[in-house]
């Protein structure tokens, strides 16, 4: 469409991602323009930068917004607002330090401005940095796109973005996830009218399995990621660990996976740093927002009850082929409650003393089919 501002929204796996970058590359390598293609999330921010990789012609700039601020700051010659020991985060990061960027912003040089600006993962951004960022703006710009979710919202919860003056778009259709996970994740959707599009999935629905303790935690951590790559052959880069709760903080059936995986001869690193071949992915929710995986392993499953389900259908939708929780049987009985899963016909659940031996002896777990 003509108009200069378009706000297009989308569930999980709608394409938003694919198309922000898409028009980011047409806007900047035929036109020439000035386009910065926007971010709240480090990981995204390497991701989107990825697709640029040996492109041809001009490409837009990716960035993440807390290093934009940082790097127009070192431009203008001026001192960065650091974060004060003692002060809360939402009042930092989504009150004064968008208030300190719309005045840097707006020193910024014309020529060090943009024609063009492509935000991704828009519902992160509370209208405080939607002011900032006007200032980014040259005197007259060209096109102002916006793509959003807003049951994807992981902070400033209680700020729904209005995005007043622009054109609105909307995206149906699910591509990414199969419809096994679309099933559940469908039900976690707010006045979505999204349609699954992606494959019909393996024979199994995605698979809840029940832990008692640290030990069988571990021991399907380690289980799993064996099977997976030694029996099923899915290289670790297509597999990627979620951690719904931060370990450090609890002490009880919760464990740091990056280092049991390592213990094994295993490599794993964040998912904020480049998608390597033969390395497994693991982070925290909000590292993984825009990101995908063949297989996600959700652990650290505490307090379904007082669970954000933002978060939930964030690291459910993560996962385009199946999704496997590891979680106590008390923590499962919840989410099925609150999602209203009906098993085994939504989800596959099976206790892990019930395949350790399968595990143990390298043998072919039926339910991974």
């Amino acid at each position: 469409p003509i108009n200069k501002r378009i706000a297009i929204n989308g569930g999980a796996g709608t394409g938003k991602t694919i198309l922000a970058t898409h028009i980011a590359y047409e806007l900047s390598s035929k036109l020439e323009n000035r386009v910065l293609l926007l971010s709240r999330n480090r990981s995204q921010k390497y991701f989107l930068s990825d697709f640029f990789k040996n492109k041809e012609g001009v490409v837009p700039e990716v960035k993440y917004i807390f290093d934009l601020v940082k790097e127009k700051t070192r431009e203008i010659g001026e001192e960065y607002l650091y974060k004060n020991i003692n002060e809360e985060d939402q009042e930092y990061f989504d009150k004064k330090l968008p208030e300190f960027a719309r005045n840097i912003f707006d020193k910024s040089s014309e020529e060090k401005k943009y024609d063009i600006i492509i935000i991704d993962e828009g519902q992160d951004f509370n209208e405080d940095w939607f002011i900032a960022i006007e200032y980014l703006f040259k005197r007259d710009p060209l096109k102002y796109v916006v793509f959003y979710d807003n049951n994807q919202k992981l902070f400033k919860k209680d700020e729904i973005l209005s995005l007043e003056g622009f054109y609105r778009i909307s995206l149906t259709k699910n591509y990414r996830n199969t419809k096994k996970i679309f099933n559940i994740i469908s039900k976690l959707f707010e006045d979505s009218k999204v349609i699954p599009a992606g494959p019909d999935g393996l024979n199994n629905p995605p698979i809840a399995i029940e832990v008692n303790n640290n030990n069988e935690l571990e021991n399907a951590v380690i289980g799993l990621a064996t099977q997976l790559t030694k029996r099923e052959k899915i290289d670790p880069s297509d597999i990627g660990f979620i951690t719904m709760t931060d370990e450090r903080k609890f002490s009880q059936i919760t464990v740091q996976e990056a280092g049991i995986l390592k213990r094994h001869n295993f490599k794993a690193q964040g998912v904020e740093r480049e998608k390597l071949p033969g390395v497994f992915s693991r982070g925290g929710v909000t590292y993984w927002k825009g990101l995908e995986r063949d297989i996600i392993i959700i652990l650290n499953v505490l307090n379904v009850d007082k669970l954000d389900m933002n978060s939930l259908y964030v690291a459910l939708s993560r996962s385009k082929i199946q999704f496997i929780i590891l979680a106590q049987s008390k923590e499962i009985d919840l989410l099925k409650q609150r999602i209203g899963l009906n098993p085994p016909n939504d989800m596959y659940r099976v206790k892990f003393s019930g395949i350790k031996k399968e595990l143990e002896n390298g043998n072919s777990l039926k339910i991974l089919k």
